[in-house]
């Protein structure tokens, strides 16, 4: 039964059904595919909750986007350990297709972020995602906003991701966009940020040289630091496509010949210690 606040879904065993389990879930993900609906029920008989007797699941209406089906949903075994087929139930909770918004709160470390991302009450369907703002210079706000809504990862109740591989001190722009009911898109959630600086960057910053840059096939990264590092190599867009392991910082030369023409930056991290500087591949 639906009411203005809330959602009841009364189960009532049979005399066979020693347990069951009922939940809700998203119409449109559990017809989707086999897989879906195996997952969704998968999950829902390992809640560890099981229930023996006649129950009642009540959740809020604020708490369950409107206009949107929603399934119902109880399954049970008998004392064999038999389970039995799904009863299923639709509902729609009824409501005013007001504009769709998601917040993004930003945490930042030196070179990793989390994100996490929180629609409002007339979202149903939300996107987020993270640039560079050189990306976001480069490419625009419209066309980025456009490649978020389509990225294939729809989120429908609050989440958090984290990038890793970041650079410290460096500019970015976090973006969101969540549709409402009638599929209107809502205004765009956008967030400048810098990450912080890396610790002892410029006691690393005295230690370390690269050459020759511009570069072909060969590099040579002298330091006066001892011990191993992570070296990284980092397109324009932010994207490591190089990755080695050094284990003597003293003298250090890499190949660079599966890298093409263009700018780069590379990261050496050691311990808690990082330091970035360009380079060009020609």
């Amino acid at each position: 039964m639906v009411t203005d606040s809330h959602v009841n879904a009364t189960a009532k065993p049979n005399e066979s059904t020693a347990d069951y389990h009922f939940g809700f879930v998203k119409k449109e993900f559990y017809d989707e595919s086999e897989e879906n609906s195996y997952k969704f029920l998968i999950s829902l008989i390992n809640d560890d909750y099981p229930l023996c007797d006649r129950d009642t699941y009540v959740v809020e209406t604020e708490n369950i986007p409107g206009n949107v089906p929603y399934y119902v949903i109880a399954i049970g075994r008998n004392g064999e350990g038999e389970w039995g087929a799904p009863t299923v139930e639709e509902f729609v909770v009824e409501k005013e297709a007001g504009p769709a918004e998601v917040s993004l709160n930003v945490k930042a470390m030196p070179t990793e972020v989390t994100i996490t991302a929180t629609p409002n009450q007339y979202a149903i369907e939300f996107h987020y995602g993270l640039v560079s703002k050189l990306v976001y210079n480069g490419t625009g706000e419209a066309a980025l906003v456009e490649q978020v809504r389509n990225d294939g990862h729809p989120a429908y109740a609050q989440e958090s991701a984290t990038w890793t591989e970041l650079f410290p001190d460096t500019e970015y722009v976090a973006l969101g966009s969540a549709k409402n009911a009638n599929g209107e898109w809502g205004e765009t959630t956008v967030v400048h940020f810098k990450t912080p600086k890396a610790q002892s960057l410029s006691e690393m910053e005295a230690t370390f040289n690269i050459y020759p840059n511009p570069a072909k096939s060969m590099i040579n990264i002298e330091s006066s630091l001892n011990g191993k590092a992570q070296i990284k190599f980092f397109d324009m867009t932010g994207r490591c496509v190089k990755e080695v392991s050094a284990t003597d910082m003293n003298n250090v030369s890499v190949n660079v010949e599966d890298l093409n023409e263009g700018v780069y930056f590379i990261s050496i991290q050691q311990d808690n210690n990082y330091n970035i500087q360009k380079l060009v591949i020609e």
